[in-house]
């Protein structure tokens, strides 16, 4: 293979260019794999507090305290991995959940584009060591929509 019709000095060697088409693919999938596999255990740790509080138990909805924190938590049980869609989370809720025993602390974020599409993050370093929250995933839920507007969020 040569380039730009060069001699065969300019030749570019066909192990080379499977060398650089390697490389390549190992970064694409790592840059999907590494962030999938961060919130994979974000939401892993998430969804084990929440499956062992005991009753009863009480949460706040930036320091409010909610009135149904049974129904709160069947709907972060809901939490999922969703595929980006260039959008952020927009004005977080901060949700603290305890039973005196296990305390669970997150952010609850409306996203930017779709009404009923909320970021789950639990405070923290992120995947690179920086202090962003960490992403356990996203609900698609309109009951939560309805719950949070029936506590004036």
């Amino acid at each position: 293979m040569s380039i730009s019709g060069g001699s065969d000095t300019e030749m570019v060697q066909p192990w080379i260019v499977a060398i650089l088409a390697l490389a390549g693919s190992i970064f694409v999938f790592l840059t999907f794999a590494i962030p999938y596999h961060a919130e994979g255990n974000a939401r892993d740790a998430m969804l084990r507090d929440l499956g062992q509080l005991a009753v009863p138990f009480n949460a706040t909805l930036d320091g409010r305290p909610t009135d149904d924190a049974g129904q709160l938590v069947l709907l972060l049980k809901g939490t999922r991995f969703l595929l980006a869609h260039h959008s952020s989370p927009q004005k977080p809720i901060h949700v603290w959940i305890t039973d005196g025993k296990i305390v669970i602390n997150l952010l609850l974020a409306r996203d930017s584009q779709k009404v009923d599409e909320y970021w789950v993050l639990r405070p923290g370093r992120n995947l690179l060591g920086e202090s962003y929250d960490q992403e356990a995933g996203r609900i698609v839920d309109s009951r939560l929509t309805r719950y949070l507007q029936a506590r004036g969020f």
